[in-house]
């Protein structure tokens, strides 16, 4: 049965993404010891991208766990490739071995809360994309505005810590960005809930370029709004910064992220179905990628 699933599994691009982000994940942390959680984090992440909204395992309950076991069988399927390749190109196995390892557990551990999740019948992507998609949208989304005060507040305390205060951690304001990102405005602005689909149809019957919540322009505006709250307090550090602003770790490096997560999101939402789970698969994966690279010069 899990054998048919990852068959099925193969038509969704989130899987194929996820797996990709696993073996250059596993790549770039094999170029310098990675710490532990680095590479637990990056398991989670890959776990987010393969598997989506556990909500929607939770269709079949009677199969929610076999799904899961299916899903992760592609990440977990790009850290060995990952594990072989940096093994290959002449390093020595252990240290990515132990990478390898690592991410695994992430990856386990994610997976574990994610099928506990879809027993429940819950979701994270379900459930904030509804605060503003949903019935009863502009209740649920007040419900969420505290989330987006923590998030601007947070980035604000870490731009004058990364980048004034203790500069040799400058490059986890790029990190703490693109989570924020990740966990408040691609759900919000690429998952549709209730009554959205037959909206959608309206909409695209309608005279002229109407743009209510569940539509594509909708999202877009929605991704850029949120891109752009994270990443002004970068602009303000790229000012005042001292050292060299384009470093891999510098402010508009941040910048720099943020805007490859806006593009892969606004292009998946573009070009795809809002409802599915593509776009939160490539901006997790892009994280999981650059928080692996960023094992370089932590």
């Amino acid at each position: 049965m899990i054998g048919l699933l990852v068959r099925i599994d193969a038509r969704r691009p989130a899987s194929w993404i996820a797996a990709a982000a696993a073996a250059a994940a596993i790549v770039a942390m094999a170029n310098r010891a990675a710490s532990p959680w680095l590479a637990v984090v990056c398991g989670g992440l890959l776990a987010a991208a393969a598997v989506g909204d556990p909500a929607d395992l939770a269709s079949l309950p009677c199969l929610a766990m076999r799904r899961v076991a299916a899903r992760w069988a592609w990440p977990a399927a790009g850290i060995l490739a990952g594990f072989v390749a940096a093994s290959w190109i002449g390093r020595d196995w252990r240290g990515p071995g132990m990478t390898a390892a690592w991410a695994a557990i992430g990856l386990a551990a994610a997976l574990a809360f994610v099928a506990v999740a879809a027993a429940r019948g819950g979701g994270w992507w379900s459930d904030a994309g509804a605060g503003l998609f949903g019935p009863g949208g502009h209740e649920e989304a007040g419900r969420l505005g505290w989330l987006d005060g923590l998030a601007m507040a947070s980035t604000l305390a870490a731009m004058a810590a990364c980048y004034f205060l203790a500069p040799q951690f400058s490059g986890w304001y790029a990190i703490l960005a693109a989570a924020w990102f990740v966990v408040l405005f691609v759900p919000r602005a690429t998952i549709t809930a209730g009554d959205a689909f037959g909206r959608i149809a309206l909409v695209r019957s309608a005279v002229g370029s109407p743009r209510p919540p569940g539509v594509s322009a909708h999202a877009i505006r929605g991704i850029a709004a949120g891109a752009a709250i994270l990443g002004w307090p970068a602009v303000v550090a790229a000012s005042l910064w001292g050292g060299p602003a384009w470093s891999v770790d510098g402010p508009l490096a941040a910048l720099a992220l943020l805007a490859a997560l806006a593009a892969v999101a606004v292009t998946a939402v573009r070009f795809g179905a809002p409802s599915t789970d593509t776009p939160a698969a490539a901006v997790c994966g892009l994280l999981a990628v650059a928080i692996a690279c960023l094992a370089q010069v932590a």
